[in-house]
C-alpha cells in the first residue's frame, strides 16, 4: 500500500460475518494487483438494514484510514453476502465500480428493480440453480474488463466463468 497513490478497493461480504475469509481467500491475488480488499465481521445475513448499517460504518472506516480512488470501489459476497454487495451497489450506484457475487439469491428484489449501471460478475454452481433464477438476476447484466483486471481468488479460478476464465 502506497498512502500517495489512491489505491483500488475491494469490500467483501460473507454470510456468518466472518470477514478474514474473503480476505484471505482474495490476498494474494489482490498484492499483485495492488488491491486492498477488506472484509465485514458485522454485515452478515439476516436483516437488510442491519447489514447496510454495518458496512457504511466499515467504509466510513476505510476511507478515514486509507487513500481510496472512489472510482475504484467494488463490492463482492458469497450467498447472503452476495446479497448485501448487490444492494449496496443498488443503492449506491454512484459510489460502487463492480459488483462480483457468488452463489445465492443476488438480490431480495424483483429483477424489474435491478438496474446496475456497473459491471456485475454472477458467479453460480450448476449444484445451486436457484442462484441463477431471473428473479434474482438482472436481465442486462454483464462483465465488462476491468484495469487492472479484477482476478478470482485462486481457490475460485477453476470455477470462474464468461471471459475472465478463459
Amino acid at each position: 500500500y502506497d498512502s500517495k497513490r489512491p489505491s483500488t478497493l475491494l469490500i467483501c461480504f460473507d454470510p456468518k460475518g466472518l470477514g478474514s475469509v474473503p480476505v484471505e481467500s482474495f490476498r494474494e491475488t489482490a498484492e499483485i494487483y495492488g488491491v486492498l480488499v477488506a472484509g465485514s465481521n458485522v454485515a452478515r445475513s439476516g436483516e437488510l438494514n442491519p447489514a447496510l448499517q454495518a458496512a457504511s460504518a466499515l467504509w466510513k472506516d476505510i476511507a478515514a484510514r486509507f487513500n481510496i480512488d472512489p472510482r475504484r470501489v467494488y463490492v463482492c459476497g458469497f450467498s447472503a453476502g452476495a446479497a448485501i454487495a448487490t444492494e449496496i451497489a443498488l443503492t449506491q450506484p454512484n459510489s460502487i465500480a463492480g459488483v462480483i457475487a457468488c452463489g445465492g439469491a443476488f438480490s431480495a428484489r424483483p429483477h424489474q428493480d435491478l438496474s446496475l449501471t456497473m459491471p456485475l460478475a454472477l458467479i453460480a454452481s450448476r449444484f445451486f440453480p436457484r442462484a441463477m433464477n431471473t428473479t434474482s438476476c438482472p436481465p442486462s447484466a454483464s462483465l465488462a474488463p476491468t484495469n487492472p483486471p479484477m482476478a478470482p481468488a485462486p481457490t475460485m479460478q477453476n470455477r470462474m466463468m464468461g471471459p475472465a476464465a478463459e
